[in-house]
This record gives structure tokens, sequence and C-alpha cells, in this order.
């Protein structure tokens, strides 16, 4: 059954995972890789764009956040949207579309874009009133937009000049909005909402203290710690390429950029705190923390460490024979 415009919104996460097919063979076959996998399968893929999450509403809070993206059919509630309107009021950004804040379940009414907008302080930072919607046109794809729409800052508008993108501030966030009765897949808007998406994405990674830059062959992600550390991990996906030859990253970290060599078949763990990033040449050994004076590492054996520091890497090595952790002074 081909996916309906809600549906089909999730083919934004392709952005994030280029090499994903699952669409072409269904989730049915998500497990399977068949004899002939010299190439590419759809299951696997790099994260060249930065990694993201798929966040159910009930998360909280969202402070581990600074950007949050609608993409298909949610049931708009009060105390979600609640949340995600004190989200944007602490500083962090929202991309959201009108069907994205509607309570509509009905499936025919869902189809026929006939949704029953959520009464809701953030709504009505959106439109002057009630929103009424009225036919418009986006490059001729036709579309329904609110006349009333709240201008904000007009990133793109429709055919006829109605906002269609616009920024609304609100306390120290931001609302990216789309004026648009539609979910993002529909063919009008399909790729400006990807291409806010990339932009937004994109501002977001180059505020990080540690910047990633990479192939489709390697995938990786990121976990922040209680310390303020960064724990990075990266794996090479490209299982039909040679095993033999390893896979490249980059990192920039305080306006120097390094080179990591990925091994195929082993995960490799970076620590940073924005200055300094430890790693080992092996997986069998980890990185535990890290400071700007020293960094604790644990193995069995005797191990090298790498630390990018002022524009360098330097190589240390920690003999793990007699005590599992070790201390390293930088």
């Amino acid at each position: 059954m081909k996916a309906g415009e809600a549906a089909a919104s999730w083919k934004l996460l392709k952005q994030f995972y280029p090499l994903d097919s699952c669409e072409n063979f269904g989730t049915a076959k998500m497990g399977y890789i068949p004899a002939d996998h010299n190439k590419p399968f759809g299951v696997f893929s790099g994260t060249p764009n930065g990694c993201v999450d798929a966040v159910p509403v009930e998360t909280g809070d969202f402070a581990d956040y600074k950007l949050l993206v609608f993409a298909g059919y949610n049931l708009a509630e009060a105390d979600d949207i609640d949340r995600l309107l004190a989200f944007v009021h602490r500083g962090g950004s929202l991309l959201c579309a009108w069907p994205h804040l509607s309570d509509t379940t009905d499936h025919a009414f869902l189809t026929n874009h006939s949704f029953h907008i959520l009464p809701h302080p953030m709504t009505a930072l959106l439109s002057e009133g009630e929103a009424r919607f009225v036919p418009d046109t986006v490059d001729g794809e036709e579309l329904l937009a609110a006349e009333n729409a709240v201008s904000g800052e007009i990133l793109r508008t429709t055919d006829t000049g109605r906002p269609l993108v616009s920024v609304i501030p609100h306390g120290a966030g931001k609302i990216v909005f789309f004026n648009a009765l539609c979910y993002p897949a529909h063919p009008a808007v399909f790729s400006v909402y990807r291409e806010t998406v990339a932009a937004l994405t994109t501002r977001v990674l180059d505020e990080e203290p540690l910047r990633v830059s990479c192939g489709t062959d390697v995938e990786y992600t990121v976990f922040r710690q209680a310390d303020g550390t960064r724990h990075y991990y990266f794996l090479a996906v490209d299982w039909y390429n040679d095993s033999q030859e390893p896979r490249r990253a980059a990192i920039t970290l305080d306006g120097a950029s390094y080179e990591l060599s990925i091994p195929f078949g082993a995960p490799v763990k970076l620590v940073t705190d924005g200055k300094s990033a430890v790693w080992p040449m092996r997986a069998e050994t980890e990185v535990l923390s890290l400071t700007d004076r020293a960094f604790t590492a644990q193995g069995t054996e005797t191990e090298t460490f790498f630390v990018a520091r002022e524009g360098k890497i330097s190589a240390y090595m920690l003999d793990f024979r007699e005590n599992s952790h070790q201390k390293a002074d930088l």
C-alpha cells in the first residue's frame, strides 16, 4: 500500500540516513540481507548530515535538544503542546506546520486536509484569530494556507505573497512555521521543508563544540555526559567494501581539524571536552573520562591512545597489565 501524505513525511529521515531504502522493500525484510550483499541494501547508512533521534512527545521537557522537527501524523493534545511551547520559550527551535497542531483523528479528514486545529496558546501565536484557510499555490502546486497567518520573519512566501515559512519568536526561542494545511510530504512544500530542516540542522551542528565530517560509509552518534563532556561513537557500515581499508572521518575542534581512522568491524569511541579529544587505537580499550589536565581509561593490555589538542595529534601509551584503570596527564 502506498504511503499517504502523513506517513510519507517520514522520508525526511532520509536526509540523515541517505542510503536508507526501507520504503522500497518494506519493514518485513529489515533484518534480511541477500546473499549478493556486495552493495548498499538500504538497511545501513552513514550519517554525513548528523545523527537524529525520533523523540516521543512523552519525553518530557526536551531539555536535551536544541531543535525539534515534526514529520508525519500526530494527535495534538494540550499537555503535549504545553511542553513544546515551554521548550521554545526556554530557547529551543520548533519546526512544524498546521496539521501538527491538529487533533483530527479521522483518516478521511486527514486525507482531504480537513483538519481541526487545536485551540491553544501556541496556535494563537500563529494567526490573527482563528485560522481561516484559503486556496493558494507554491510553485504552481495547490495547497491551503491561512490568509490571516502571523508573518513574523518571512523566509518564503506562497505564489500570492502570503507567508509560507515564517520565524515566530517566543521567549528565548522560535517557531519556524509552515503556513500550510498539509504535511511535509505534500508536493507544494516538501522540498522547502527539507531545505529548512537542513538549514536548521547545520546551524545546530555548527554550535556544537565538536563538528563531525564523514561520508555514507561511517555512522556516528553522540551522548552528552553529566560532567559536560561528549562521548562520540563511530562505526563503519559499508560491509560491501574492502574490510582491510580503514574508513575516514574528520572532526573540527577548537578551530582545528583532525582525521580519524575507522577500522571495519569495530566501533571507535571518542571523548571530548570541547578543547581536546581522546580515542584509543583499538576498541578493546575505552576512554572513561577527560579533563583539561588528564584522561582516564580502562583496558587489559598495552594500548595506544590519540589526543587531539591545540592543532596536533599526540600518541599516549598506557599499560593496563597490572591495573585495568590508568590515568594519563596531558
